[in-house]
């Protein structure tokens, strides 16, 4: 408990772990993320809070364990939420426009899907929310798919979960860089538009 000119206040982190019993999941997951991202209060600080909470009598125990887990480095949200965010992103930055799920097969000649698609600039695009362990046994076979592409023209970006969720200037560095070396530049509106040649 904190004081704010001497009336009594619970932290940022209390609050968001009480909001379980009223809110539903889905928004409070979602406040959870805007506080981490935001650095309104840290993941540890929420564990802090809910540990000595979750099982004694709390109410939402459930949920709140729950969204402990989604953030657990160990174990990410499912690829769906995942690359739902990082569509969100694409299309708020104004990168679009996005193909989802695209088959390989229409970009090379190999087997599988992409989680995202830029033809403007021939980009692909992976919300990478695997596991450490599983991000090693399939570093291979990504790889080979990724240098496949490459050989057709087509760049790879991956972004972890880390970095979508709590790094997104980060995102939107990567995406400008792959605009501007196709050489595309923001317009007035925010749109990337592309570069008319100079005229002799």
């Amino acid at each position: 408990m904190t004081t704010a000119r001497r009336i009594p206040c619970t932290s940022l982190a209390r609050t968001l772990v009480d909001l379980a019993e009223v809110w539903p999941a889905r928004r409070l997951s979602d406040a959870w993320d805007a506080a981490l991202r935001e650095h309104r209060t840290t993941l540890v600080q929420l564990q802090e809070t809910a540990v000595p909470l979750v099982g004694r009598g709390h109410p939402s125990t459930d949920v709140v364990r729950d969204l402990l887990e989604q953030r657990d480095d160990s174990a990410p949200p499912a690829d769906s939420e995942l690359e739902r965010v990082l569509y969100g992103l694409i299309e708020c930055g104004g990168y679009g426009p996005l193909s989802h799920q695209i088959p390989l097969e229409g970009l090379c000649a190999i087997k599988g899907r992409v989680d995202g698609y830029l033809p403007s600039i021939g980009l692909v695009v992976e919300a990478d929310g695997r596991r450490w362990h599983t991000r090693v046994l399939d570093f291979e076979r990504d790889r080979e798919r990724d240098t496949a592409l490459q050989a057709h023209g087509i760049f790879v970006a991956r972004f972890s979960y880390k970095r979508i969720m709590y790094e997104r200037d980060a995102v939107f560095r990567i995406l400008d860089t792959h605009f501007q070396r196709n050489g595309f530049v923001r317009s007035r509106s925010g749109e990337w538009v592309l570069r008319r040649p100079a005229t002799a």
